[in-house]
């Protein structure tokens, strides 16, 4: 029997061979079964390779109204996933917002996803500072978001308008200043003291080659789906904005989970995937290839993939061959919370690709019923984050690297007694 090791909340479980191929089963600290369902092997895990995942509770956003708690999980094969999580004095200085969490799916290396998640905020507060302060003169730009979002809402909404302006600029700028091997800012203007985000310098041979041959085009790149909750100026409600570049995708149940326990929980897409089937994102792939800018075509999965690069995602960050594609305009979305006494809370799920190919949206739904109604209450955020991923494993495997992240907006318990909304 080859042994190898799973690392799963603190806990080592062995993985054992079947039939020539190697699955797991996942045990909690107790020793009972880790999944959603009975123990059983999944089949979908290379031979010889170590799967280290990892769940953790984040901080706690409480004010006179509301809490915010978080919390992720993570599976990682190739090591190119990662996420951000911020709720600091910084972040709410800034006046973005109260919180900010992204998920960030690398690919080609981690080096975009890594410049991603220490960059990304700073990007959006310098940009959000200088529109609120009025330095560009003139009303709000939103920039050119193709296909670009809008949640429900009054879209007419200034200081939605002015977010959502910052985050298309935000991602472009992430664009520019990867291609040109710079480092990640830091919140609040900070210099960058010894935290080298964006990988390695230019080697010897990099600097030679450029000589020969121009500029040398940086490698990788990565999905963006990052959101932020921001306290609305009259202290009595609360919006969620999502921004959305790539296959990462984000869902909310609309406040159902707060409910009976039972038939009424329902999540739904906020996001919509950027993949080159998608219809709109078809039309802009086909003026492209007409150009000759970027070859579109089907590999032997019938995925259809941008080249050169084999790219299956058609909005990125990263991405120097294919920036006239694969653009950084991101979407963006907004969701008005209206919490009340009937209905506390409202839960957000954020996930890489190698969740939701995983488990489509209804699929997770299903999963947290079922959690819900053995546990007989509503799951708290560690715990869920936990449960979709040990479900996602035991389904398909772990053929990617996998990351979700829950964020739980609740109202505080002295409201949910005498409010009649938030």
């Amino acid at each position: 029997m080859i042994r190898n090791d799973l690392f799963f909340g603190g806990q080592l479980s062995p993985i054992k061979t079947v039939r020539g191929k190697i699955g797991v089963v996942m045990y909690s600290s107790d020793g009972s079964p880790l999944t959603p369902n009975s123990p059983k092997v999944s089949n979908g895990f290379p031979l010889k390779t170590t799967i280290l995942t990892r769940t953790e509770q984040l901080s706690k956003y409480e004010d006179d109204k509301f809490s915010i708690t978080s919390a992720v999980s993570t599976a990682s094969l190739k090591g190119e996933d990662r996420h951000s999580f911020c709720c600091s004095k910084k972040l709410m200085d800034s006046g973005v917002g109260v919180l900010f969490a992204g998920v960030f799916d690398g690919h080609d290396g981690e080096e975009c996803s890594e410049y991603c998640r220490v960059g990304i905020l700073p990007h959006i507060a310098k940009n959000y500072k200088r529109r609120v302060q009025g330095t560009e003169g003139g009303g709000v730009n939103v920039g050119g978001s193709e296909g670009g979002g809008g949640g429900g809402g009054d879209d007419k909404d200034e200081s939605f308008e002015i977010l959502k302006a910052s985050m298309i600029e935000a991602f472009h700028e992430a664009q520019d200043s990867f291609e040109k091997f710079q480092d990640a800012p830091l919140l609040g203007g900070a210099k960058n003291a010894g935290t080298k985000t964006t990988a390695r310098p230019p080697s010897f041979l990099s600097r030679l080659l450029r000589c020969q041959c121009g500029p040398v085009k940086r490698r990788g790149g990565t999905t963006v789906n990052c959101l932020v909750v921001q306290s609305l100026d009259d202290g009595e409600g609360v919006r969620v904005v999502v921004a959305n570049c790539g296959d990462s995708r984000c869902i909310t149940d609309g406040g159902t989970g707060s409910l009976d326990v039972g038939g009424k929980l329902e999540f739904k897409n906020v996001s919509v995937d950027h993949r080159p089937d998608e219809s709109s994102e078809k039309r802009r792939l086909r003026v492209a290839a007409n150009k000759g800018d970027v070859f579109v075509s089907n590999d032997h999965m019938k995925t259809i993939r941008l080249y050169p690069g084999g790219l299956a995602v058609s909005r990125t960050i990263g991405d120097v061959c294919l920036t006239s594609a694969a653009i950084a305009t991101p979407d963006v979305y907004k969701v008005e919370i209206n919490l009340t006494k009937e209905m506390p809370a409202q839960r957000f799920v954020l996930g890489t690709d190698g969740i939701f190919d995983s488990m489509e949206t209804g699929e997770i739904t299903k999963l947290i019923r079922e959690e819900e109604e053995k546990g007989g209450g509503r799951l708290d955020s560690k715990t869920l984050a936990k449960a979709v991923l040990a479900g996602c494993l035991i389904k398909c495997g772990c053929k990617d690297d996998m990351t979700v992240m829950v964020v739980d907006v609740e109202l505080k318990e002295g409201e949910r007694q005498d409010a009649n909304r938030i």
